[in-house]
């Protein structure tokens, strides 16, 4: 079935389209029999000269084009385009040659040999354009904009990527194919994206809006709630997550964004916060400290939990932006622009990270390797040995990063390609890239206009 699973309608409809078309080429052979005849004739001289323009391009050029492959492509096509002038012009001598000394041939003969000839046709026809539309279809871009944010489902089997234009799809992991599309209203920057247990409900936090969406209609999100003075939301549970104001700590349902289950003042004004661990969240404030909260999942309760964090040493930045390993020994606090510092909660301890990784985006691997974007290329920072070592890149611009919340693995939205890795150790690692796939609403809106196209 994984050879299958890729496979869209707009795949069946080309297909059936190709089917279609070789029934009809052979049912009219008689007709498509005498084109063929004339195909020499119209092969031959347009090869010809198209070879010699393409032999004029590249006199223009130098024969050379510093910087780039142009002329690379117009030898390829000066070969091809020379090949097929010679062979239109032998396939012309050899016609004109028949025609002077005709063969006898019964009735049968000609209808056999017009039969190959027109199988022979329909097999290449289809052929090259079944490969048209197979390089078309392979060299998709993940998205038609930049993404921006990306997000692991519970199970890791899904991963959700959302561009700059709102669209939002759903990538199924096990055959790296796109399962789901759906066009939000695109609110400018998100800063933080969360999909709960059953892949139906979807959390975009832009500035301090956060806002739920719906998704159980496919290509129609639902708007479902939204409330304000939203500072961070992480995922607590499958089915839950913690809502970080300024002045307090909340518990929430998927379902319900606007009423908490649990809630807690808080004594510092709150800058960020992460979850480390089972149920453990670390606050940072703006007075440099880190508190330790507990998130009870059956008694929907917060308390203040006695962790020892006031043995740490003084941070030397604010905690804007914070991140936690999975196990909850580690955490790595960032204020954007200035500092990064990992805390390590066991030895209680501080260690800094070197300031050219200094950014508002990073992420820590399953294996504890903290995942730094520099704008094009993406390092890897072993948090127990301290090492770094460069995991990937691809030129563009890293606008998104996301962990596998299973396994030792991460995704990567580099301009509009989505990349997928399943080692966060090593630079040389297996991976995937995302290919967008053509809808069949996308054949059907072709050719509409933008109004009538958003309509459907």
């Amino acid at each position: 079935m994984a050879a299958f699973a890729g496979l869209t309608s707009a795949d069946l409809c080309v297909g059936l389209t190709l089917l279609l078309l070789a029934v009809l080429m052979w049912f009219g052979r008689r007709i498509v029999g005498v084109l063929l005849r004339f195909l020499p004739v119209v092969m031959a001289p347009l090869c010809t000269a198209l070879a010699y323009l393409l032999y004029r391009l590249g006199e223009s050029m130098s024969w050379d084009s510093p910087g780039s492959p142009a002329i690379i492509v117009v030898v390829i096509l000066l070969a091809c385009a020379i090949f097929l002038a010679l062979a239109g012009w032998i396939a012309l001598i050899a016609q004109i040659r028949g025609l002077r000394k005709p063969r006898t041939e019964s009735p049968q003969e000609k209808r056999q040999a017009n039969d190959l000839r027109v199988g022979t046709a329909i097999v290449i026809v289809v052929l090259l354009l079944f490969s048209a539309y197979r390089s078309y279809r392979a060299h998709r871009p993940s998205h038609d904009a930049d993404v921006q944010q990306l997000v692991y489902s519970a199970d890791g089997q899904r991963l959700y990527s959302l561009d700059r234009a709102g669209v939002l799809k759903q990538w199924d992991m096990r055959y790296g194919f796109q399962s789901g599309k759906w066009e939000l209203p695109s609110e400018g920057e998100v800063r933080r994206m969360l999909v709960d247990r059953d892949n139906r409900i979807l959390l975009l936090l832009s500035g301090t809006q956060l806002r739920a969406w719906g998704l159980a209609d496919a290509g129609k999100p639902k708007a479902l709630a939204s409330t304000s003075d939203v500072l961070a939301i992480e995922a607590v549970a499958a089915d839950a997550f913690v809502l970080l104001r300024k002045d307090a700590i909340e518990l929430h349902s998927f379902h319900d964004i606007v009423t908490p289950q649990a809630r807690m003042g808080l004594a510092s004004a709150a800058l960020s916060a992460a979850v480390a661990g089972e149920g453990r969240v670390i606050v940072g404030t703006e007075d440099r400290e880190l508190e330790s909260y507990q998130v009870g999942g059956g008694s929907s309760a917060i308390q203040a939990a006695q962790s020892g964090l006031k043995a740490l040493p003084p941070l030397d930045l604010m905690p804007r932006v914070m991140r936690a390993d999975r196990s909850g020994r580690y955490i790595v606090v960032s204020d954007p622009g200035a500092a990064m510092v990992v805390v390590d909660l066991q030895a209680m301890k501080l260690a800094a990270i070197s300031a050219a990784y200094v950014s508002q985006q990073f992420e820590i691997s399953g294996v504890g390797q903290l995942l730094l974007p520099e704008v094009s290329s993406l390092s890897g920072y072993d948090l127990e040995s301290g090492r770094t070592e460069p995991l990937f890149n691809h030129g563009g611009t890293i606008g998104a990063l996301a962990v596998d919340t299973v396994e030792d693995g991460f995704a990567v939205g580099n301009d509009e390609q989505i990349f997928v890795r399943k080692d966060s150790r090593h630079y040389a690692g297996s991976e995937t890239w995302l290919n967008g796939r053509v809808e069949l609403a996308d054949l059907v809106s072709f050719g509409r206009s933008p109004e009538a196209a958003s309509k459907r």
